[in-house]
C-alpha cells in the first residue's frame, strides 16, 4: 500500500482501522516513516488508471499529505492520552488539611502518592476495587490492577468483577485471588500480608506461598517467606510505632511515657505491677465492701486462699481469697479500679486463680469467671465457665457466640492469664500456662481479634438471673505490664490445697 492510496482513502473516508494503526505505529517508531512510505513503488492495484488521482494538482496532493500527517499526529496524541487515564476516585480522607494531599471526589491518574503520619485515604478504582492507605505511606498507582508499595499500610477489598489486583513491594509481589487483605511494609526489608477473606499468592523470586483467610505471612530481610501471626486489625493497630522499646526493658516506649518514666533509660522503668488485691486483716466469712490493697471490692465473701503449682514451680499466693455464688447476695465481686491507672498502650496483663467448688452441681445456665464491663455494667468480654455446658469459654457480645476452649469443668484450681495487646489489637487468653517463664508463652489457649473496652471488672458465679447455688473461689487477681509481674512464682513446689 503506497502513500497515494492512503491519501485517497483519507479523502473519501475509507481509511480503515488497521491502516490507521499501522500509520500510528510507524510514526511512533520512526519520524521518517511518512517519507519512506511515500517513496515506496505502487502496487499493481495502485498502478491501475485512476482519473481522480491523475487530475489531482500538485498543491492539492501536498495538502492531502499534510492532512494525513496531522491525522497521524492526532491519533498518536490520543493513544498517549489513553495511557494516562483516570483510574480511581477519592472516596474518603481523614487526618488531612483542607488542601489535601487528597480531596474527596478527586479523580486520580497513575502516579506516586504520599501520606504523612496520621493521614488516611480511601480510593475506589473504576473496576470496583476498594483501596485504603494509612500514613506514613509512599505508594504508586500503576494502573487499575497494580499498586507499588514503598512504605506504609494498605488494605484492599477486591470486586470480583474487577479482575486481579496486585501489590508489589521491593521484597515481594502479592497477587489477590479474590479477597480482602492488608499489606504492611513498615520498615525496610520486610513485607507482611494479612488475609481477611479469600486468599492471596505471596511471591518472592521463585518462592510462592498461598495465604488463606485467617492467615498471615512475611517476606523478610533474610530473603525467605514465612508464616506469622494473623492480625485482623493489622491496618488499624499502630504496631510499628507502639512496639518501639528504646531502652530494651521489655516495656514499649509509649506505655512507659504514659506511666511517667523515661523511655530512653532502663533504670527508670516503671513498676511492672499496676494493681493487686490484698485481703490481709479481713476475717474469713466477712462480706467485702471496701478497700483491699490497690482495689476496692464490692461483694463476695472472704474465704481460704488457693494455691497453684506447675512443674517445679509454685505460684506466689496469699492465705485468703474471695468466694462468690453461694447465694443471690454474693453472686459477684465488683472490682473498682482507677481506669486511668491501666493505660491503653503496649500489653496489659491480668491474672487470677479460680476453682469451681461443685462443678457437678452446675445447671445449664451456670457461669463462673472474670467479666469485663462498661460503665453501665454491660459485659464486653468474659472468660471462664460460660453458658455452654461443655466447659470453659471466651465470650464477647460484639464478636458473636461463645468460643469453646475445649477444657472440661472440674474442681481443680486453674490459673488464667489475659493479655490485652493494644499494639496488635488482640486479646490472648492462657488457661494453666507453664510457670517459671521469663516471657509469655508463644501460643495462647485462645486469641480474640479485638481488645475489649471496659471501665469495671467483676468476678462472678451463679446461675441465670444471678441467683446463688454455684459457688466459685477467686484468688490472686493481678494487673501488670509484664508477664512475670502477674505470674510471680516461688522457687520450689511446696504442695498445695
Amino acid at each position: 500500500m503506497n502513500w497515494e492510496k492512503l491519501v485517497r482513502q483519507l479523502d473519501d473516508g475509507t481509511l480503515d482501522e488497521n491502516a490507521a494503526g499501522m500509520l500510528r505505529n510507524l510514526a511512533l517508531e520512526n519520524e521518517t516513516a511518512p517519507t519512506r512510505m511515500a517513496a515506496e513503488p505502487a502496487s499493481e492495484e495502485d498502478q491501475q488508471p485512476t482519473t481522480i488521482v491523475r487530475r489531482i494538482p500538485g498543491v492539492y496532493k501536498a495538502l492531502s499529505i499534510l492532512l494525513l500527517f496531522v491525522a497521524v499526529v492526532l491519533s498518536v496524541w490520543v493513544v498517549r492520552a489513553g495511557r494516562n487515564p483516570e483510574l480511581a476516585t477519592v472516596a474518603a480522607v481523614a487526618g488531612m488539611k483542607d488542601n489535601g494531599p487528597f480531596l474527596v471526589g478527586e479523580k486520580l491518574k497513575p502516579g506516586p502518592c504520599e501520606l504523612a503520619a496520621g493521614e488516611r485515604v480511601e480510593l475506589v478504582f473504576h473496576n470496583g476495587t476498594r483501596f485504603e492507605a494509612r500514613g506514613p505511606a509512599r505508594f504508586g498507582i500503576v494502573d487499575a490492577n497494580l499498586v507499588r508499595l514503598e512504605l506504609g499500610l494498605l488494605k484492599v477489598r477486591l470486586d470480583p468483577r474487577g479482575g486481579k489486583f496486585v501489590v508489589e513491594s521491593p521484597e515481594a509481589r502479592v497477587l489477590d485471588l479474590g479477597t480482602a487483605f492488608t499489606v504492611a511494609r513498615a520498615r525496610e526489608g520486610a513485607t507482611e500480608v494479612h488475609v481477611d477473606q479469600g486468599g492471596v499468592r505471596l511471591e518472592r523470586g521463585d518462592q510462592k506461598k498461598i495465604v488463606h483467610a485467617g492467615e498471615a505471612a512475611v517476606a523478610d530481610a533474610a530473603g525467605g517467606i514465612s508464616g506469622v501471626d494473623y492480625l485482623k486489625n493489622r491496618f488499624e493497630g499502630d504496631l510499628d510505632n507502639r512496639s518501639k522499646d528504646q531502652d530494651g526493658d521489655g516495656i514499649p516506649d509509649d506505655l512507659e511515657k504514659l506511666l511517667g518514666s523515661n523511655a530512653e533509660h532502663a533504670d527508670s522503668a516503671p513498676s511492672p505491677l499496676l494493681a493487686s488485691w490484698s485481703l490481709e486483716g479481713q476475717e474469713i466469712g466477712q462480706e467485702l465492701d471496701g478497700p483491699a490493697g490497690d482495689l476496692i471490692l464490692h461483694g463476695g465473701i472472704v474465704t481460704e486462699g488457693l494455691s497453684y503449682s506447675s512443674g517445679s514451680h509454685q505460684l506466689l499466693t496469699q492465705p485468703k481469697a474471695v468466694l462468690t455464688g453461694s447465694s443471690r447476695k454474693d453472686f459477684e465481686c465488683w472490682l473498682d479500679i482507677k481506669r486511668d491507672a491501666i493505660p491503653e498502650a503496649g500489653t496489659i496483663y491480668l491474672s487470677f486463680l479460680m476453682r469451681i467448688q461443685q462443678p457437678d452441681a452446675r445447671s445449664e445456665s451456670g457461669y463462673a469467671g472474670l467479666s469485663f464491663n462498661d460503665e453501665r455494667g454491660n459485659e464486653t468480654f468474659f472468660v471462664g465457665d460460660g453458658w455452654k455446658p461443655s466447659g470453659w469459654v471466651v465470650f464477647s457480645p460484639t464478636e458473636g457466640p461463645e468460643d469453646d476452649l475445649g477444657i472440661a469443668l472440674d474442681s481443680a484450681t486453674h490459673l488464667v492469664v489475659v493479655a490485652l495487646d493494644y499494639s496488635r489489637q488482640v486479646t490472648d487468653v492462657w488457661v494453666d500456662p507453664e510457670l517459671g517463664l521469663a516471657v509469655r508463652p508463644g501460643k495462647p489457649t485462645f486469641r480474640s481479634q479485638f481488645v475489649p473496652e471496659f471501665a469495671l471488672l467483676s468476678l462472678r458465679s451463679g446461675v441465670s438471673h444471678h441467683t446463688g447455688g454455684y459457688p466459685c473461689v477467686f484468688d490472686e487477681l493481678k494487673i501488670g505490664v509484664t508477664w512475670q509481674s502477674v505470674v510471680q512464682v516461688v522457687a520450689e513446689k511446696n504442695g498445695g490445697k
